[in-house]
């Protein structure tokens, strides 16, 4: 977490929500809220990163199917959410290779603005 947070740290339209590792947090996965999530990650695909989408909100599952405007904050985050490739097997060049593959997408996508 702390390597993609150096790196992607001035990326406008990806935010890593903050964990406390100083007082023994310790992430399982890198989550990430990306700003046009599914083209991020058909780029990132397309040089042979994968993500994965966070979980679809409980209000869509059958047992508690709900209207997104009753649970609006877990409907905008799970457009957005993913998690970033984490792995024990990780060295900090493959870190620093996905996060300068978002970083391009996003310098990309401004440039065509």
């Amino acid at each position: 977490w702390e390597l993609y947070s150096k790196f992607l740290a001035n990326v406008n339209g990806v935010v890593l929500p903050g964990f406390d590792s100083g007082n023994g947090e310790c992430p399982q996965w890198v989550d990430a809220i990306i700003e046009d999530r599914d083209g991020v990650g058909e780029f990132l695909k397309s040089k042979g990163i994968m993500i994965r989408n966070f979980w679809r909100p409980n209000h869509h599952q059958a047992p508690y199917r709900s209207f997104d405007s009753d649970f609006p904050v877990s409907t905008w985050a799970s457009k957005r959410a993913i998690w970033l490739p984490s792995a024990i097997s990780l060295c900090d060049g493959d870190i620093e290779y996905v996060a300068n593959h978002i970083r391009d997408y996003f310098h990309n996508a401004k440039l065509a603005a």
